[in-house]
């Protein structure tokens, strides 16, 4: 098997692949009718205009097309990409092409320029993509309204990473990344930040949380909760061997979606004055210094200092 670039004379044969699978395959997850609505728009000309924006690769065995994919732009930006047309004949499947053909897009440089990649996965492909490492895009698993699910998979430095929602269970890989540096270190309390603590806060939160995860690897996370009224971020922190990477970045960005979706329009953080690289980033990230206000706070509890 080889996976080359298409050219203009593989279009009706990539049409046909495409709508064998769609109604061999994608019928099992959809109703035959939308299946069928599908279909009428997978033509050889619908191909070709794909491959007019996008890098289109097929794979090819013994003189057949038994498989595709392409990746383009993300909605023109240059720092994201999306894959598109990821199809595998029926009778070559589970036979590691469908593999094949992803990590030749990811090798791809529309790729290899990107941050982030996302894909618009059907019923049938989730399980595949979620294998090779892509997440629900900002934590939502749940179906769009064209039917697919919203995967994406961040890159840094040619490192693969995803962003997901933090769960309690990920309390200790939390603790460990949070100790992992001064600046962290130096904001936790022993009630607020303990597994009680931070359990309660997700329950009140827990859809504006998110890891950054390399593997099996806790490498970032920020929480982020809100009051009904105005965001506000906690302990957002990326572990020193993987900073100015953009993973900070990707992080505030994810919960900054969230809070969009739950209604919310002003998100604050607190930061220590002395901390000159966090106050940077920040500022970079478009959150303005507020100097005609006096940030005040009081302990209610004996065992969390009021603060310096």
């Amino acid at each position: 098997m080889v996976i080359r670039r298409l050219m203009e004379q593989d279009a009706p044969a990539v049409s046909e692949l495409i709508i064998t699978t769609i109604r061999i395959s994608n019928v099992g997850d959809y109703s035959a009718e939308l299946m069928e609505e599908l279909v009428k728009t997978q033509t050889p000309e619908h191909v070709l205009q794909r491959a007019s924006w996008t890098h289109f690769y097929v794979a090819e065995e013994a003189g057949a097309i038994i498989g595709c994919g392409a990746i383009g732009p993300y909605w023109g930006k240059e720092d994201e990409s999306s894959l598109f047309s990821i199809f595998v004949h029926p009778d070559h499947q589970g036979k590691g092409i469908g593999r094949a053909i992803v990590e030749t897009l990811e090798k791809d440089e529309y790729a290899l320029r990107a941050r982030r990649i996302e894909i618009p996965a059907s019923i049938t492909g989730l399980p595949f993509y979620r294998k090779m490492g892509y997440s629900f895009k900002n934590g939502n698993a749940e179906i769009d309204e064209e039917q697919l699910y919203r995967l994406e998979k961040y890159r840094s430095n040619g490192m693969n990473y995803t962003i997901r929602k933090v769960t309690i269970e990920d309390y200790d890989a939390l603790f460990d990344l949070w100790s992992s540096t001064e600046q962290s270190r130096r904001a936790l309390n022993p009630v607020d930040d303990s597994r009680e603590g931070i359990a309660r806060y997700l329950k009140r939160n827990p859809d504006t949380c998110f890891a950054a995860v390399q593997g099996d690897r806790m490498i970032g996370v920020i929480l982020t909760g809100h009051d009904g009224r105005r965001g506000m971020i906690h302990h957002m922190c990326v572990h020193p061997d993987f900073r100015r990477m953009g993973i900070a970045a990707c992080l505030v960005s994810a919960a900054e979606e969230a809070l969009k979706k739950e209604g919310i329009q002003k998100v604050f953080g607190l930061v220590f004055i002395d901390n000159e690289a966090a106050n940077a980033f920040w500022e970079k990230q478009g959150y303005s210094l507020r100097t005609n206000l006096n940030y005040r706070n009081k302990s209610l509890n004996a065992s969390i200092p009021t603060g310096e």
